[in-house]
């Protein structure tokens, strides 16, 4: 039978990104799309035998090429989107690059990724010239990828546009992957200004300038001692992190100051978006108040409360390991993979990766990483996240339960679908081939349906928050960005998308409820600065 050509184009792209792939494996992506698009989902044998076709058919028509090699897609598939700079009104695409890509009334994320498409860019001319400084005086070594950001940026001229697209769960990207978007690295984030620069008022660079402290421990003073001589300014302090990011902030402290219009991108992250979700899906007020939506302030810190709580300091210090930062960093390894889904084990080595001389044994397999100049064990690692993991869930038991009941609900029913707050239809069937036996069988896709839910209760939620906002924001997952001048308005505009998606989430299971939260203090709270 035919199949349709937006389907056989997202079976393309699919391809494209895996490169070339052995024709069982292209048959099982091919039926995975098709029991994505179908309602009711044929089985997984069913599909495996339709993805056949469904591959010769894309040949037929030039998206796929059958090798002795295997199969590939034609090189236009490979991006999924134009990785050109476009001019507003172009036809950009609106959801795209990912096998579930079905069509759905998602008037609120195609509206958002239009507005996005109608930002213009441009070089910070000041922060690229004082990296290219640092690099040619030897004060700073850039990586590959960063020296070519650095080059493409002093190379820069004119304005550009980023294309947006979504992935299958709502999840908004501004071209990623390319020079000038500020969501690849410090280096493109610190180079990359709006176009229409703004002049901010007093009480918006004291607002601003709070943001940048926090961020950077970056005051007037020190931004303009570290300008007016970079190269002995990192002599004498070192070259700070994320140091694309740090220069730019100088810069607008130094330009606010002096009333000129500044084109910085102001970015206000959220502290811990996923788990700020399940707080407000939960009713959770204690964890609600580790993630800072109940206070106007940014009093706390899920990952330093966990490790505090968890003994983890104590752990370390028994290793001899004092440095606190340690200890923090190893309780956000747990908190953020937990929140993914992960177990104990693979905790672990999360936190075995957070260490540095990553030590292997002779089959490659990492058995110890150095902390604070302490070797610690793969097992001393794995001690570390147990701590950490029942501690997690100690003291927000509704994690436990929404895990669990979202892991039921994806394997009873073979695979996830959601309509998410955006109304986005998110989907995932995906069917495997075992190497050795050669069965077909569907992936229930339990471990990740939890995250996978969240992420498209945080992608619907920066899209309402543009919609609120009324002009595009700079999206980072999580992070918010916007003009110097309306920095102070984005936090209002974010709490209310916030609590709008989660009020209009239908969740296709049961969720552990353990309290209300006033929804009157998330407006007013510090959910992301």
């Amino acid at each position: 039978m035919p199949y349709s050509n937006d389907l056989l184009m997202s079976v393309a792209r699919l391809i494209a990104r895996m490169g070339t792939v052995e024709m069982a494996d292209a048959t099982a992506y091919a039926g995975s799309v098709l029991r994505a698009w179908s309602s009711p989902a044929p089985s997984a044998g069913e599909a495996f035998t339709a993805g056949a076709a469904i591959v010769q058919q894309a040949a037929g028509l030039g998206y796929l090429s059958i090798t002795r090699k295997g199969v590939k897609a034609h090189a236009k598939f490979k991006a999924g989107i134009s990785r050109t700079s476009v001019a507003p009104g172009d036809v950009r695409p609106a959801v795209s690059m990912r096998d579930a890509e079905v069509a759905a009334d998602a008037d609120i994320l195609n509206d958002a990724m239009w507005l996005m498409g109608e930002m213009k860019f441009t070089t910070h001319r000041g922060t690229a010239h004082v990296l290219r400084q640092l690099k040619a005086a030897g004060a700073w070594v850039p990586s590959k990828e960063e020296n070519r950001s650095v080059d493409w940026h002093c190379r820069s001229t004119g304005d550009w546009y980023l294309s947006p697209f979504a992935d299958w769960r709502g999840r908004v990207y501004l071209q990623s992957g390319q020079f000038g978007s500020p969501m690849t690295d410090h280096i493109n984030r610190g180079c990359t200004d709006l176009a229409d620069a703004k002049v901010a008022s007093l009480d918006d660079q004291a607002y601003v300038a709070q943001v940048i402290a926090d961020e950077h421990d970056l005051t007037l003073g020190t931004a303009k001692d570290f300008l007016s001589a970079p190269v002995e300014w990192c002599a004498t302090h070192g070259v700070p992190s994320k140091l694309g990011c740090f220069t730019r902030a100088a810069w607008a402290l130094v330009e606010m100051s002096e009333g000129k219009p500044c084109g910085y991108i102001v970015q206000q992250d959220a502290s811990c978006s996923g788990f700020q979700i399940m707080a407000l899906l939960t009713g959770d007020e204690s964890l609600a108040e580790q993630v800072n939506l109940l206070s106007p302030e940014k009093q706390h810190d899920l990952y330093w409360h966990v490790a505090e709580s968890a003994g983890i300091f104590e752990m370390l210090a028994g290793h001899g390991i004092t440095n606190t930062s340690v200890a923090r960093s190893c309780a956000k390894a747990v908190v953020m993979l937990v929140g993914y889904g992960a177990g104990i084990d693979t905790v672990g080595e999360g936190i075995l990766g957070k260490g540095s001389d990553m030590q292997l044994d002779s089959e490659g397999n990492p058995i110890a990483a150095t902390f604070g100049g302490v070797v610690l064990s793969a097992d001393q690692c794995t001690e570390l996240a147990q701590a950490g993991v029942n501690t997690l869930y100690a003291l927000f038991p509704a994690l436990e339960g929404l895990k669990k009941n979202a892991q039921e609900w994806a394997k009873s029913n073979g695979g996830t679908s959601w309509v998410s707050p955006s109304g986005l239809r998110c989907v995932k069937r995906d069917i495997t081939v075992d190497e050795e036996s050669g069965e077909v069988y569907a992936e229930t896709g339990a471990a990740g349906a939890l995250p996978n839910l969240i992420h498209s209760i945080d992608g619907a939620i920066a899209a309402k928050a543009i919609a609120t906002f009324g002009a595009p924001l700079v999206t980072i997952h999580d992070s918010f960005g916007s003009s110097v001048a309306d920095a102070r308005r984005v936090r209002r505009c974010v709490a209310e998308a916030y609590i709008s998606a989660v009020e209009s989430f239908d969740c296709p299971f049961e969720l552990p409820n353990v309290g209300q939260i006033d929804t009157a203090l998330v407006l007013d709270s510090a959910l992301v600065a």
